[in-house]
């Protein structure tokens, strides 16, 4: 997932959230995030995220 694209950001602030994200959902290092847990995070509607990544 892009995080980038998807915020419209910065490429450091898209590191800054995940690493925020990852922290929140106390994810370790090697793991990755899943785009539900993103939406979950963002209140985003998954469904609109997989239509933008599609």
């Amino acid at each position: 997932m892009d995080i980038q694209l998807l915020t419209d950001k910065s490429y450091r602030y898209a590191l800054d959230l995940n690493k925020e994200i990852r922290n929140y959902f106390k994810k370790q290092d090697r793991h990755l995030l899943t785009i539900y847990e993103f939406a979950d995070y963002t209140s985003i509607n998954p469904d609109t995220i997989l239509s933008h990544i599609k």
